[in-house]
């Protein structure tokens, strides 16, 4: 199921790509350069993107200049090995963003409004008035302060709690509509480490039950 802002966000980085496409030619690049060129700059504005922006708001600067300046201390690719995402970030970790996700969102300055499901799902064309306008997503200078997201905290908007069945497929068990449910199924199921065995693997203190 493509999200629609997940497949606008697509559409930005096609766009971006091919205007670099023909920056990249008009300064005179060998045409068999071009594309491995291209490819080049637009991979590097993204991680300039993750290290200066994304990575700074989500775990904070202190932590970000502790892993630029000393490395990561718990994981790291082997020698000769490709780096890889484990699965303990992938289906554990990077989760927490499901519960930044906002109840409503304004779409664009045409006042289209919708949850991220049922109405936002996606896998259909976008109507002229239901594109998406990044500035209502993303700080950019000189325009309006887009929509914070939600803190990161214990809580899911509503509509991640009753997922429509062209996601989750037909069920009568009404947990299995639940993205809360389905990722700690996904947890189980990858048979992923415990929050305790984590803490006590990096050397920190586990919470009791009662946090």
């Amino acid at each position: 199921d493509v999200h629609l802002f997940i497949s606008q966000l697509h559409l930005a980085f096609l766009k971006f790509h091919n205007h670099v496409v023909d920056e990249v030619r008009r300064q005179g690049v060998a045409p068999d350069d071009v594309f491995r060129e291209v490819q080049r700059i637009v991979r590097w504005h993204y991680q300039w993107i993750v290290i200066n922006e994304f990575l700074p708001l989500t775990v904070g600067e202190k932590t970000m200049h502790d892993i630029l300046d000393h490395g990561p201390r718990y994981f790291g690719a082997k020698s000769g090995q490709q780096p890889y995402i484990p699965v303990e970030f992938a289906d554990a970790a990077y989760r927490f963003g499901h519960s930044q996700i906002r109840p409503r969102y304004t779409l664009n300055a045409y006042g289209a409004k919708g949850n991220v499901f049922p109405d936002c799902a996606g896998t259909n064309p976008v109507n002229h008035d239901r594109v998406i306008d990044w500035t209502y997503f993303f700080t950019i200078p000189d325009r309006r302060a887009p929509q914070a997201s939600k803190l990161i905290d214990t809580t899911m908007a509503h509509s991640l709690m009753d997922l429509p069945e062209r996601v989750v497929g037909s069920t009568d068990t009404p947990e299995e509509k639940s993205l809360a449910y389905r990722d700690l199924g996904r947890g189980s199921a990858l048979d992923l480490p415990s929050g305790e065995a984590v803490a006590h693997f990096i050397g920190a203190q586990p919470l009791s039950r009662e946090e």
